[in-house]
């Protein structure tokens, strides 16, 4: 997959990294075009977090990508998906927790909303809702993510690639 981007983190003191995570996140359209964002709102190693981010979530050993994507929006949106497009990867890292993210792009549609979310321990605390909104509002969320350190590595990140949609999809808004 396309390296869109490699982002060091400014926001925390440089740290040796020592460990590398694997993710997938996507950008999911409903029947209305609009996007899901996660509004996280809790207390974690980070601190405080009160922002929007994609949903999406670590590839297990041996999972493929695909099958990590379906299996995490399964469980975070309760929907399956269809028409899956590979957008692109991330490279960024966490200086606070030593951590490399290699970050797998894509976007895709929702196909059965039936399913319910099975939401772990850690994301039923820390996911206050997810919301439905087009692209151009995600991106004054995201232009919006200023306050906190964690804050701006996420927007920035999830900006690019929610740019990079609207550009090469432009149709579809």
């Amino acid at each position: 997959m396309k390296l869109l981007a490699k982002y060091q983190d400014d926001q925390y003191p440089k740290q040796t990294i020592t460990h590398v995570r694997k993710t997938v996140r996507a950008i999911v359209f409903n029947n209305d075009k609009k996007i899901a964002l996660h509004h996280l709102d809790g207390h974690d190693d980070f601190g405080y977090r009160n922002y929007y981010e994609t949903p999406g979530g670590g590839v297990k050993k041996g999972e493929r990508l695909i099958d990590a994507l379906k299996r995490e929006i399964k469980e975070e949106l309760g929907v399956s998906i269809k028409n899956i497009k590979s957008i692109g990867r991330i490279v960024d890292y966490y200086n606070l927790i030593g951590q490399c993210n290699n970050i797998f792009y894509y976007m895709c549609e929702v196909d059965d909303d039936n399913i319910g979310k099975h939401f772990d321990n850690y994301e039923n605390v820390l996911i206050k809702e997810t919301v439905w909104v087009d692209i151009n509002t995600a991106l004054k969320l995201m232009e919006n993510m200023n306050k906190a350190p964690l804050e701006i590595l996420v927007a920035r990140k999830d900006s690019l690639i929610l740019k990079t949609i609207k550009e090469k999809y432009i149709e579809m808004f």
